[in-house]
């Protein structure tokens, strides 16, 4: 994979974290799981595309391309989640 393609995936994953850290403070209780919902949707909805298009003019291959989905994309979902399922009973 070329330094270039590396940077541009690197900058995907910085927004993604950002957009996780922007969800996590609107975690109120432990049923909030929807805001999980609404964070894998934007990240199919701008990311995905991205990341395919990378794949698509070969850049990465389909294996680079699954990882990077499902251990840098997809895992900030699972991490959100996590935080939703720490966060106070609800009342």
């Amino acid at each position: 994979m070329e330094d270039n393609v590396k940077k541009e995936l690197n900058e995907i994953e910085m927004i993604l974290t950002r957009w996780k850290n922007s969800y996590m403070n609107f975690v109120k209780d432990n049923t909030d799981y929807y805001l999980c919902e609404e964070f894998m949707h934007e990240i199919m909805e701008q990311a995905y595309p991205l990341i395919c298009r990378l794949h698509e003019e070969k850049h990465i291959t389909y294996d680079e391309m699954n990882d990077f989905l499902e251990n840098r994309c997809f895992k900030l979902v699972r991490d959100l989640a996590e935080e939703v399922e720490k966060a106070p009973e609800k009342s």
